[in-house]
């Protein structure tokens, strides 16, 4: 398994956690929109898919929305 895949999959596994900790939202809509963004992004190249790890990671820090 790549390196990217692991750190797309556990950053994945994080923000579909983190949706648990959100009371103001609606979490099934935040879930369907993590899947739409993983889904949409899927076939990315690694120089992308860095960019993207790096944004998602950066959501979790700031406990931000996507």
């Amino acid at each position: 398994m790549s390196t990217h895949r692991i750190q797309v999959l556990s950053l994945f596994r994080r923000l579909l956690r983190y949706s648990d900790e959100l009371v103001l939202t609606d979490q099934n809509y935040y879930r369907q929109r993590i899947r739409v963004e993983f889904d949409k992004n899927k076939d990315a190249t690694d120089k992308v898919a860095s960019k993207l790890i790096q944004k998602g990671e950066r959501l979790l820090e700031l406990k931000r929305l996507l």
